[in-house]
């Protein structure tokens, strides 16, 4: 080879290798430029983004301007942004130079798999297909985003390209970052708007609620955040976060003490919800009643305190009417029973501490107060109540409590400078006197008066009731008495209340178990000496007692009511005996049997078809039966009473009025009555012995011959009492002088052997 070949051949080779290096750097800066334009790309999208996101544009305009910025960045004609959903659907969000009918392409493709496919060679072959032809993108570039499936698909359409785009890695990479810089601040701007909502909300609700809310330090206790109502509240007109402490709220005497807001707030921080109440006072002096409830909550990252605080004065104001209304007599607005007998427990525990201690008890019980009502009506005797009150108000020593039992009944608690009983019957004489002047009530004037029991402290009680029983049993025996009497309680009152009790007890199981009697009495006829007629009385033969007379057993039976069985009872048996009596004795001279008719039974309207149905079971002829009512019966309702005798009178039988005398009855009432019979109470003929005595009998004599009765004089005991009778005209005569009260086969010998039982 020669020099020139040689040199040709050299020159070939490092034009060669120099040609080699050009292209590898040509490469090179073509790989160079095709990062720079990536990274430029990507630069571009997120200070856009990032400008849109700092201008507080929505996600649409976000949307919009992503879009915008990936085609002028990377030159391309066609962009859309979709999101493929739970269901595999895709569904275009927004898209810049794609036809009008893309959209509703994608509604017909068949679902994807999920999740998202990232790059275009995962989908389908179908579905690439539709893709390019709805798009009109031949080879689209297709980023996915995996999490939320959000996908770009942008290029420039078939017809327009020069080269094929976008099939270089770089570009990919480019699109994906772009995209998930635009993910992350889509989800900013939708976690910050959220933010801002519950913001908002949360500061509405805050200021809105009725209850008043603090957030507070639990170190400090200083109030952190304060609503508006709690503003209100406690009139914090300038709030200034940090200076005003919790337990400084509304602080007045009434305030948890320091050591109560310590131990407080120690258990809401350990997890312990509390509730706090307290009168709290406003800056203008105004007081309410605070409820604050105290928790522990975690707010903002810290460990604060929800402290919530509630108006209650409401509430308290109710509970204080309930309070008042429960201890308190709605009428008179004096204390009631409960919060007297409160009272009454207090002074036996002070007597208890302090053995020389004395206190008492009143009761009183108005005297006819029954009769206001009657009279005047109900309305007028709540205003006399209310006035007694008020005057019992006036009279009653400081520290004493006066109080409304209920109905007519009042108590006096008497707590201080009780000595001697000399001195309770000083007050209950000032109570009486108290009393006596009239009440102008309804414009008449309208008299009143009560009965006192007094129980004295020292009896050494134990309960607050066992001292009201004996006061009461104190003002039933005052009552007893008369009218405006007062009694202090002794024992054996109480031994005489258990007594009725028991006989009360015993009384009922005797009508069951057919344990009375009924004793005839004879009626003699004074000019003859003749019997004519005998009057039932009623005996009980007690298991253990043995035979008991009326007067043991009446008074209770009167009170409880029992009175009504027991008279039923003697017109059975008296019809019964009587009947039998004549059944077996057909020469039975001509009598009558006398039945007592209680006060009880002449008030019930029923009790003239109840004798005519008695009278009737056992065949008893109206002669052979008389029945007596007592004057101060007639008395307690005469027109009530009137109507009752004129039915029995209808029936054919005789009436008499017995203890004639006792009851006050005036003559013109007496006319008023179709009484055939007039019976002198025994207390009369026991005076006859004086001059005044023999005239009272005298007059009661001529006063019933006049109004066409027969005379009965009750109680004849001596030959003198029935020798003035006589001479008096008096037609018949009872007592022991004649004969006791004996047993129905004893009454029937003495019809049956007629003589005369006179003297």
């Amino acid at each position: 080879m020669t020099r020139d070949d040689q040199e040709k051949a050299f020159y070939r080779e490092q034009s060669d290798r120099l040609g080699s290096q050009l292209l590898r750097l040509k490469e090179e800066l073509a790989a160079t430029g095709r990062e720079l334009h990536r990274q430029r790309t990507v630069a571009t999208v997120v200070q856009t983004l990032f400008d849109i996101a700092r201008s507080g544009l929505t996600a649409n305009a976000l949307r919009q301007r992503f879009l915008s910025t990936l085609l002028e960045t990377l030159g391309t004609d066609r962009v859309a942004l979709m999101r493929l959903g739970d269901d595999g659907r895709l569904r275009l969000r927004h898209a810049l130079g794609f036809p009008a009918g893309f959209s509703a392409m994608l509604e017909q493709l068949p679902p994807l798999p999920r999740p998202c496919p990232e790059r275009w060679d995962e989908l389908p072959g179908d579905t690439a297909e539709a893709l390019c032809t709805a798009s009109g993108l031949e080879t689209p570039l297709w980023v996915g985003h995996r999490r939320t499936g959000t996908v770009v698909m942008l290029g420039t359409p078939a017809a327009r390209r020069v080269h094929a785009p976008y099939t270089e890695a770089e570009d990919v990479r480019a699109v994906s970052a772009a995209l998930e810089v635009y993910v992350h601040i889509r989800e900013l701007l939708i976690a910050e708007a959220a933010l801002r909502t519950s913001e908002a909300n949360y500061r509405a609700i805050f200021d809105s609620v009725n209850d008043g809310i603090a957030v507070v330090d639990p170190d400090t206790l200083c109030l952190i955040e304060a609503n508006e109502r709690l503003r209100q509240l406690f009139a914090l007109h300038e709030f200034v976060p940090g200076r005003l402490r919790l337990d400084a709220l509304g602080m007045s005497e009434q305030s948890p003490s320091p050591m109560q807001w310590a131990r407080q707030i120690r258990q809401a921080v350990e997890g312990m919800s509390q509730l706090m109440e307290w009168e709290a006072q406003r800056p203008d002096g105004n007081r309410l009643w605070i409820e604050l409830h105290l928790r522990s909550a975690e707010i903002g990252g810290h460990s604060r305190l929800l402290a919530v605080a509630r108006d209650v004065t409401q509430r308290k104001e109710a509970e204080a009417r309930l309070r008042h209304g429960a201890l308190h007599d709605p009428l008179t607005g004096l204390p009631n029973r409960t919060l007297v007998l409160d009272r009454l427990g207090q002074a036996l525990k002070r007597q208890r501490r302090e053995p020389g201690y004395r206190f008492a008890l009143m009761f009183l019980d108005l005297d006819r107060f029954k009769m206001v009502n009657d009279s005047f009506g109900h309305g007028v005797g709540d205003q006399l109540l209310v006035a007694i009150a008020r005057r019992l108000g006036d009279v009653v020593r400081p520290g004493d409590t006066l109080a409304r039992l209920g109905g007519d009944e009042f108590l006096v608690l008497l707590q201080e400078h009780i000595g001697a009983p000399e001195e309770l019957r000083r007050i209950a004489e000032r109570l009486q006197h108290a009393l006596q002047r009239p009440f102008i009530i309804a414009g008449r004037d309208v008299y009143s008066s009560a009965s006192i029991g007094i129980a004295p402290g020292a009896a050494g009680y134990h309960t607050p009731e066992e001292m009201l029983r004996d006061a009461d049993i104190a003002v039933y025996h005052a009552k007893s008495l008369g009218v405006s009497r007062y009694e202090l309680f002794r024992p054996e009152m109480h031994r005489d209340v258990v007594e009725r009790l028991q006989i009360d007890s015993d009384l009922r199981r005797a009508v069951e178990h057919d344990e009375l009697r009924a004793y005839y009495q004879p009626l003699v006829e004074l000019r003859s000496g003749r019997i004519s007629g005998f009057e039932a009385l009623v005996r009980w033969q007690h298991p253990s007692r043995g035979l008991l007379l009326p007067g043991s057993f009446i008074p209770t039976a009167e009170e409880s009511g029992m009175i009504r069985q027991i008279g039923t009872w003697m017109l059975h048996r008296v019809c019964t005996e009587v009947h039998a009596w004549h059944k077996r004795h057909d020469e039975l001279p001509p009598f009558s049997v006398s039945v007592n008719l209680s006060p009880r039974q002449i008030a019930s309207p029923e009790i003239v078809s109840h004798v005519r149905s008695i009278l009737a079971e056992h065949a008893c002829p109206v002669e052979w039966l008389h029945l007596e009512v007592t004057e101060s019966a007639l008395m307690e309702n005469a027109l009530s009473a009137r109507n009752v005798l004129n039915g029995l009178r209808d029936l054919g039988l005789h009436l008499s009025i017995d203890d004639f005398g006792t009851g006050y009855s005036s003559l013109s009432y007496l006319q008023q009555f179709p009484i055939d019979i007039l019976k002198i109470d025994r207390s009369f003929i026991q005076r006859m012995e004086t001059e005044e005595g023999l005239q009272m009998v005298e007059t009661i004599i001529n006063l019933g011959h006049n109004l066409g009765m027969r005379v009965v004089a009750e109680g004849v005991e001596y030959d003198d009492q029935c020798r003035q009778l006589q001479r008096l005209g008096c037609d018949y005569g009872q007592g022991f002088l004649f004969a006791r009260p004996v047993p129905p086969e004893a009454a029937l010998e003495l019809l049956l052997q007629p003589r005369v039982l006179l003297p």
